[in-house]
């Protein structure tokens, strides 16, 4: 999983509600899913952030990543053009972009 200044900035400016999860609880409960192959579970935690309006490039990259070990290469690929679409010529994205693309298969 890829973490950087940006989430870091990106969290820090989120307010913090005593009733609901922060974004950054959301987002290290999402690694935390991931890493563990709960891939739903991280799926439902970055997708609850962007429900929030609350987008980054990270979010997305991870998204796309957990969407990709479902095999939901659709899903993957739209959510790291997104990434792309935040941080362009990321090189990260951009390969796993490549990688969800060679996946799907033309009828």
């Amino acid at each position: 999983m890829r973490k950087g200044l940006m989430v870091l900035v990106f969290l820090m400016m989120v307010p913090v509600s005593s009733r609901t999860q922060t974004v950054e609880d959301l987002f290290n409960g999402g690694n935390d899913a991931y890493r563990s192959g709960k891939f739903q579970e991280a799926v439902s935690a970055f997708e609850s952030i962007i429900q929030q309006g609350f987008v980054s490039p990270e979010v997305f990259f991870n998204l796309g990543n957990a969407y990709y070990r479902q095999g939901m290469m659709a899903r993957a690929i739209l959510a790291y053009e997104r990434a792309l679409r935040l941080a362009p010529g990321d090189p990260d994205i951009g390969h796993n972009l490549r990688l969800a693309n060679l996946r799907i298969v033309d009828r």
